[in-house]
């Protein structure tokens, strides 16, 4: 009877870490915004913007942007802190099976010769945890999605592509985009990933490029993006366009037919299918200050205005 506790209790153990581990790896859908309420976080958005828009000089207009980017960063970080990268969990995946290895060791260590069979079962989990952890920690070191390798390994495969891209290079790290779309007064999001991620883990500001399955039906409610679709949406061909997807595949094929049609500043920002949470505060943050664009008033002077 001891031995069969023995046994049930390894078997609790391994099922309870790993939907632990499978809880980690793939949080839901959903917006954290902690204590803030949205109707005051919009209002505050407002406030900011409308400080843009009154700003009388450059000097004013950049010190109220600035404002405006350093709210739109704390607002952000506290939205969607609940998606860290991948390698962040994997990373704290593998001190918890580790932690485990050592746990089942120790316990295997201590049942009675009497219980070879218990015992046995024991040194086979706490096998499992160690090789696991190894396995994860190897996934870490070389940024690699223990769950999702192909798609990593394609990820790198595409943006050196993109970085390789003859006459010019058309990869940009997501750390660049504001930059980038700030030189260039205005940008762009593209959102290439499949319509359900895209609902499911949204981007402020993304416009949806969804492709039709090999069924040949639309997502979207039978819209499907072509160039004509894509000249129309992007009318300025010298405006800073960014394109996502989920490994990169979608995102490199577009960004070089955006270039090939004329759009010199597309840029691939690869796939974020393992990095969704720094992605999401990127783009959050490009919306709420650079979706304020230069426009005349009715003084002839140039000023922000709402997008």
């Amino acid at each position: 009877m001891e031995e069969w506790l023995h046994l049930l209790g390894g078997a609790i153990v391994l099922v309870s870490v790993f939907a632990a581990i499978v809880w980690l790896l793939t949080p839901q859908p959903g917006r954290m915004v902690g204590a803030r309420d949205p109707q005051i976080e919009h209002e505050a958005r407002e406030r900011l913007v409308d400080a843009c828009v009154a700003a009388t000089d450059e000097e004013a207009r950049r010190a109220a942007q600035e404002s405006l980017r350093t709210w739109s960063e704390r607002v952000a970080r506290i939205r969607y802190r609940r998606y860290p990268s991948i390698a962040a969990r994997q990373a704290v995946s593998t001190l918890i099976v580790a932690a485990c290895g050592v746990l089942t060791w120790s316990i295997a260590s201590s049942v009675p010769s009497e219980m070879p069979v218990a015992r046995l079962v024991w040194v086979f989990v706490c096998a499992i945890f160690f090789g696991s952890a190894l396995a994860f920690g190897v996934a870490v070191a070389f940024k690699v999605d223990v769950f999702a390798v192909q798609g990593s390994l394609e990820r790198r495969h595409y943006a050196e592509e993109s970085k390789l891209r003859i006459p010019a290079p058309c990869y940009l790290d997501l750390s660049a985009a504001y930059d980038a779309a700030e030189r260039l007064g205005g940008y762009r999001l593209i959102d290439t990933r499949p319509q359900h991620r895209a609902i499911s883990y949204p981007l402020e500001g993304a416009i949806a490029y969804f492709t039709s399955d090999e069924r040949g039906s639309h997502f979207e409610s039978g819209i499907h993006m072509d160039q004509a679709d894509l000249s129309r949406c992007l009318p300025d061909r010298d405006i800073c366009v960014f394109v996502v997807s989920d490994y990169g595949r979608e995102s490199h094929e577009l960004t070089c037919q955006l270039r090939d049609m004329g759009y010199r500043y597309a840029y691939d920002l690869g796939g974020i299918a393992g990095c969704y949470g720094r992605a999401a505060r990127i783009s959050y943050v490009l919306n709420a200050v650079l979706g304020v664009k230069k426009a005349s008033c009715a003084h002839g002077c140039a000023h922000p205005c709402r997008a």
